[in-house]
């Protein structure tokens, strides 16, 4: 690959993640403002913010599949499309299973982002865990940004905010149409060669604790606005900024992973990270006030920053395109389940039983990274 492409691919990666970082990551603001204005119950809710996981979940399998089909240039626009769709949906009914679709689309954009830019940061770079932790700090800046947004159209209709959002997610299509990537088929592959890791018992493992990590943190960045303001503990904007915060400090701890930080043990750094997820997120939902509920979210998003994109690029040689079409989605589908548990338990015991549900998934994550710790070797050295 000449070193103009590999620019060329690795900028594709930055911008489409940052993108969806603004788009998708704005559904836990928007969901708050379909709530109030169709009156929509708790698990109804937790029923759309996981839509935005599913179609995570079916944007990894179709991106594959349609690639081999029509080339990665047309799948990847076809799917990004969603960015800019979904809230147009959102924005023309208030039906709840147009709703819901419109989630899902935002959510496949997201899906196809996250995939397509893993595979071109693996091919445009030497240094996969580096790029991948900034690559997720681009998600977490627009991510950031993103109540700003949302309120800079606050004033005026309730549907101006997603109006903007579709405008914005055009672009999502834009950079992928820039990026050129490839328009046919980069040759075939497949055999028994390219799928032994599905007999490898440290992959299964590792999926596994995939799907814990992104169904605790996808449960807390979904809900968190929600639970502030139902709660009283925050209010209005204030509550909307909650998700700034997070991302604020998940952007902080992906840089300093990129570009301070060496693990020499991933996953004992992992262990550590997912301890003081457990001691922070419990501090939050102890909190009896904004400012230290606040500061609490603030040390749990650093807790938690690095947990992903770590994980993923510890996985060494499963970190092919094979392997991750089959480890995201499986991962994912905890995103998809811990949202609307948390929904669900809201909806009968409160709102504060519903947002304690994460802390199990942690729970589950730290044994399996202590099962990782002693499984990996065994496997590296077979």
């Amino acid at each position: 690959m000449d070193q103009e492409t590999a620019k060329r691919w690795k900028r594709c990666a930055f911008q489409t993640m940052f993108i969806a970082g603004l788009c998708a990551s704005s559904t836990s603001v928007v969901v708050s403002l379909l709530q109030e204005q169709w009156g929509l119950s708790y698990s109804m809710t937790g029923t759309m913010l996981s839509m935005v996981v599913v179609g995570n979940i079916t944007a990894s399998f179709l991106v594959g599949i349609l690639s081999g089909a029509m080339g990665e240039r047309w799948a990847n626009l076809i799917l990004s499309a969603g960015s800019c769709l979904g809230y147009l949906v959102l924005v023309l009914t208030g039906q709840p299973l147009w709703l819901c679709a419109g989630f899902l689309l935002i959510g496949m954009a997201k899906g196809t982002t996250l995939n397509t830019g893993t595979v071109l940061i693996r091919r445009s770079t030497l240094q996969p865990t580096r790029s991948t932790n900034l690559m997720h700090g681009f998600y977490a800046t627009g991510s950031l940004i993103c109540p700003f947004l949302i309120a800079l159209f606050g004033w005026g209709p309730w549907w101006l905010p997603m109006g903007a959002l579709a405008v914005f997610g055009a672009t999502h299509f834009l950079a992928f149409w820039i990026a050129g990537l490839p328009g046919h088929t980069q040759g075939k592959t497949g055999g028994a060669g390219e799928w032994s890791f599905l007999k490898k018992p440290f992959f299964w493992i590792l999926t596994a604790t995939l799907f814990f990590e992104c169904g605790s943190e996808q449960a807390v960045t979904s809900w968190v606005v929600s639970y502030f303001k139902d709660s009283g503990i925050l209010t209005g904007f204030y509550a909307d900024l909650t998700v700034t915060v997070v991302w604020g400090a998940m952007l902080a701890g992906r840089l300093s992973i990129a570009f301070l930080i060496r693990f020499k043990d991933p996953f004992k750094a992992l262990t550590v990270m997912v301890a003081a997820c457990i001691v922070t997120y419990g501090g939050l939902l102890a909190a009896p006030g904004g400012l230290l509920a606040l500061g609490a979210l603030f040390l749990f998003g650093l807790s938690v920053a690095g947990a992903n994109p770590t994980l993923v690029s510890s996985s060494g040689s499963f970190m092919t395109p094979s392997a991750l079409s089959v480890m995201i989605p499986l991962g994912s589908l905890g995103a998809v389940i811990m949202p609307y548990l948390v929904g669900v338990v809201a909806q009968y015991g409160g709102m504060t039983a519903g947002m304690a549900c994460p802390l199990a998934g942690f729970g589950g994550m730290l044994v399996l990274l202590m099962v990782c710790r002693k499984v990996r070797p065994a496997e590296e050295t077979a």
